[in-house]
């Protein structure tokens, strides 16, 4: 959306574009960049998390949450060290780096992966959003079925699992009879899955089939017979529907009131008339999101030969291939009562048609990780497919075919929908490709860098974390042991994942977060937007992220329909022929997922309703600023009057949705294969480092902080305006306030108040920067340093205890089983080594075996129990100490132990004493001692010792 700058009066905008402009007709960048202005935008987005020409009139003339002085400073000079990069031919200055950058490093490193990375977030949210909507109306049809059969109830919906088990159990043997070739077993076989679909609970289900087959095509031309009687009357819209229905270019759909007045005249139950309507619009929305995929695909086919080098073609040629594509391709089904036909005979076409592109949904299309390619010969080779398994019922002729209602619809929706994501990640990868090769020199090694990158951020979604077999099924198993070990049951994790609202109050002020709450309050911007369906849909939610899916938390949706396989060797391998071990693995992986889904609720719950908060209050504040802002609802009126939006209250709604993810991102992360960093999302990576997204994030959103802090500093160093007007503006450093009192100050203050200390506020960063001066800067010979060292990482080393916890199990693992020393004096190895502290001292075996299992009940048996029913702690002590609230040393001062805590002693002892008495349950009289006897038997009851 474009703005006249000629009509922009504000001077930090006005300074933004020239600034920009200057960098655009600079001579370095017109060697390099072919399109700067388009450069400039995506990264200005990565940065700002919001469209430029909405920033530039929303920004004051000081403060605002958008543009300041500090943070153009910090644009400018990034926009011109990409430019350096891009000249030098380096992505990064350390090569070995570029491995370990998230998504919203790379996002911001280069406008390329920027707009990469957006497309897959947009394209993945609609993925989402498709198969929540698609499940969730395919269940209220069988519902609605199970209703109508008398399927309900706890008892019948296992008899109905265990039919639905029987029934694929007999088809299958009813294929490899028809595979043999032996009429007796075909016709046995046949009988027996005959007589099964006729009876028991599997009967409504297969007797809604033929309702969906042959009756309700009779409802349809009942539709159709009377349009005709109405165009034949000379009513001219009917007229042209009719003359529509005819050449195939419009499909005769019954209205809700046609279905409930046309299908009992067809001899449809009453009680089966809804969920014949719901299927028929699943079926519905399933074929146009397999119209919309197939059109994509086309497209891509058409793009992909406009772009072959020495391509003479002309338009019209590329127009007439389209239509002619399209035509061939696009299935022809044109009436209600559809139902899918995965046909039971095998045949060539079936095989080479249907199945093999059912298994190609599951493959990557974008494979070139260890092959460096031109972005032509990619291009070139990329699988765009079609998918056959739509076309109409007469395509199979009278082929038998699978009466499975549950499973072949299943498969059905998902398929199309995993077509359709495919096919839109192919075009995007493709865009994206022929995009490097308009913006770089094609054979430069900086492409080649943008390029790579772009096919690893692609193939994360399309192909790599979609894989399987052994290796697979093992990672899903470990995934899930770490959320049970880690995360599960732990009121620690959730409580310190709690804390990440504080992020709020680093991006958005005390100040900003107060005045979004009030607005949210009295104006009731968000109307009948339910926020957590909100991020459900962009999904931003833990609970439909990938790492969950990956970590098998929540169970990818997958096609139950698949018999059979052929390999391109012809050899037929099919669903009950998994060998012993896999079948093992995959029972023992499905439980150990089951239970991280039930032991993560406290982690994901904390997780989710971080989130909501931090979109609600995102939400809030841009909708503020942008209804207050006079000349952007003016710019707003006049796109409206052009006809470039269709209202300015809509417009306003979606910039405040898209701001509100993109802050749910910069807040609380990312946690898709694609946000990840390379060296984090594939092969064992992908369990060994599964929690060190966060941290790495954490570091990088750190980062950002201080580069805005240094560009607010140079301003001041300008002195362009007096410190008042400097420091409202200085967003940056403001950011960096916050941080310092969130996550230093605040405890800091906490501690010595109290005389306690937390690890609950954690900054990861600090942390990392304080075991690396440990590390390098301890003397390995004093014996205090090393049992800090020690101490610090548990004796497992700094991967081991920080980096990677699936070391530390192993470490775990073999000190349990005594596989390793676990009485090592000294650390041999700082990365890797056990050292006196893996046992966690007084540790006995059971606890430490227990923590295997989980950490929280380790903790429980060790600590908390025995911590709950000694003298004078308790369970608040317990559960405080779970909160990582933790006493100071004695050593340590604190304003509490130093000042509050004699005088209270010394201004009331006999209250204070009695106090202690009823906490400690002793009934001692020590009212006839002195006070010091006193007070060194308070000091020995602290110390357990009487």
């Amino acid at each position: 959306m474009q703005v006249n700058c000629n009509q922009v009066k504000n001077k930090k905008a006005l300074r933004l574009w020239r600034s920009i402009e200057k960098w655009a007709n600079s001579d370095i960048v017109n060697q390099s960049i072919q399109s700067p202005y388009s450069a400039a935008m995506s990264m200005f987005e990565s940065r700002f998390h919001i469209e430029m020409h909405a920033a530039a009139l929303l920004s004051p003339e000081q403060g605002g949450p958008f543009l300041t002085q500090g943070n153009i400073n910090s644009f400018i000079k990034d926009l011109y060290k990409y430019t350096d990069r891009v000249n030098n031919d380096k992505f990064t200055s350390v090569q070995a780096a570029e491995g370990f950058m998230t998504g919203t490093i790379l996002a911001k490193q280069d406008p390329l992966l920027q707009d990469a990375i957006k497309d897959i977030r947009n394209i993945v949210e609609s993925d989402s959003k498709r198969t929540s909507n698609l499940s969730t109306a395919f269940n209220s049809v069988i519902e609605q079925i199970k209703s109508a059969g008398g399927i309900d109830g706890l008892f019948n919906k296992t008899r109905m699992n265990m039919a639905l088990k029987k029934h694929r159990k007999l088809e299958i043997a009813h294929i490899k009879a028809l595979d043999s070739g032996d009429q007796v077993l075909i016709d046995n076989t046949r009988l027996d899955l005959e007589n099964f679909e006729n009876k028991g609970s599997v009967k409504t289900f297969t007797e809604f089939i033929k309702t969906i087959e042959t009756t309700m095509p009779e409802a349809i031309k009942m539709k159709y017979n009377e349009e005709v009687e109405l165009a034949n009357s000379g009513d001219k819209k009917a007229q042209d529907r009719v003359e529509r229905y005819d050449n195939g270019t419009l499909l005769v759909r019954l209205s809700d009131t046609e279905y409930a007045r046309l299908l009992p005249q067809v001899g449809v139950p009453n009680d089966l008339i809804g969920a014949a309507r719901d299927y028929n619009k699943l079926m519905s929305d399933s074929y146009s999101q397999l119209r919309s995929g197939i059109n994509k695909v086309v497209e891509s086919v058409v793009k992909r030969i406009a772009n072959r080098p020495g391509f003479s073609g002309t338009q019209e040629n590329l127009e007439n291939l389209r239509e002619k594509l399209i035509s061939e391709l696009m299935p022809k089904y044109k009436e209600d009562g559809y139902f899918p036909h995965f046909v039971r005979d095998l045949n060539a076409t079936m095989m080479d048609g249907l199945m093999t592109s059912i298994d190609e949904l599951s493959k990557s299309n974008i494979d070139m990780i260890y092959e460096k390619k031109s972005i032509d010969d990619i291009i070139e080779g990329m699988d765009l497919w079609i998918t056959d398994h739509a076309k109409t019922r007469s395509q199979h002729g009278d082929h038998d075919y699978s009466k499975n209602f549950i499973d072949v619809v299943n498969t059905y929706i998902n398929n199309v929908s995993k077509f359709n994501t495919t096919a839109f990640l192919n075009d995007s990868f493709m865009n994206s490709l022929i995009k490097a090769r308009g913006t770089y020199k094609e054979q430069s090694e900086y492409s080649q860098k943008i390029v790579s990158l772009m096919d690893s951020l692609y193939g994360s979604v399309n192909g790599n974390a979609r894989q399987s077999g052994y290796l697979h099924e093992v990672k899903k198993a470990l995934l899930g042991y770490q959320f049970i070990n880690k995360l599960g049951l732990s009121p620690r994790a959730a409580a310190r994942n709690t804390t990440q609202f504080l992020m709020n109050l680093v991006t958005m002020t005390n100040s900003g977060i107060r005045e979004s709450m009030n607005y949210l309050k009295e104006a009731q911007p968000l109307g009948k937007l339910n926020m957590e369906d909100f991020l459900k849909e962009a999904n931003l939610l833990m609970d439909t992220s990938e790492s969950a899916i990956e970590s098998g938390i929540t169970s990818e949706k997958s096609s139950p329909y698949k018999i059979r396989r052929m390999d391109e060797n012809g050899k037929i391998s099919y669903v009950d022929e998994e060998d012993f071990i896999l079948k093992g693995i995959k029972v023992f992986g499905k439980g150990v997922n089951k239970i991280a889904q039930k032991t993560s609720w406290f982690h994901r719950t904390a997780e989710n309703v971080n989130r909501k908060f931090t979109a609600k209050l995102a939400f809030g504040q841009i909708h503020k600023v942008m209804n207050q802002s006079v000349p952007f609802n003016a710019f707003l009126d006049k796109q409206q009057k052009e006809g470039k939006i269709s209202s300015a209250s809509g417009e306003i709604d979606r910039l405040a949705k898209n701001y509100a993810k993109n802050m749910v991102i910069l807040n609380h992360f990312d946690y898709n294969s694609y946000a990840k960093a390379k060296h984090m999302r594939e092969g064992v990576s992908q369990f060994v480092f599964q929690f060190q997204h966060y941290g790495m994030e954490f570091m990088e959103r750190n980062w950002s902080i201080y580069k805005e802090t240094v560009g607010d500093w140079n301003q001041y160093q300008k002195k362009e305006d007096n410190f008042s007007n400097w420091f409202k503006d200085a967003r940056g450093v403001h950011k960096t306030m916050n941080m310092a009192t969130a996550y230093f100050i605040g405890p800091a203050i906490f501690s010595y108040a109290t005389g306690l200390n937390q690890s609950l506020v954690e900054h990861v960063g600090w942390e990392m920067i304080k075991d690396l001066h440990l590390l390098l800067f301890s003397d390995w010979d004093n014996e205090e340093d090393l049992e800090k060292i020690n101490r610090e990482f548990y004796g497992k080393g700094i991967v081991g205890s920080k980096l990677g916890p699936t070391f530390a199990t192993i470490m775990d693992v073999g000190i349990a089983t005594e596989l390793v020393n676990a009485d090592t004096p000294y650390i041999n190895n700082i990365l890797i080594s056990t050292g006196d502290f893996a046992n966690e001292d007084t540790m006995g075996a059971v606890a430490r075996n227990t923590r295997l299992l989980n950490q929280f009940l380790g903790r429980g048996i060790d600590r908390w129990i025995p911590m709950s029913v000694k003298a004078p702690y308790g369970w608040v002590t317990a559960a405080a100490q779970e909160m990582t609230i933790y006493p100071k040393k004695s050593s340590d001062g604190s304003f509490y132990r130093d000042t509050a805590e004699p005088a209270i002693k010394k201004a009331f002892p006999d209250y204070y004493f009695d106090k202690l008495q009823k906490k400690s349950g002793k009934k001692e009289d020590k009212s006839k001692v002195s006070l010091s006897i006193q007070n060194s038997l308070y000091a020995l009851e602290q110390a357990g010792k009487r």
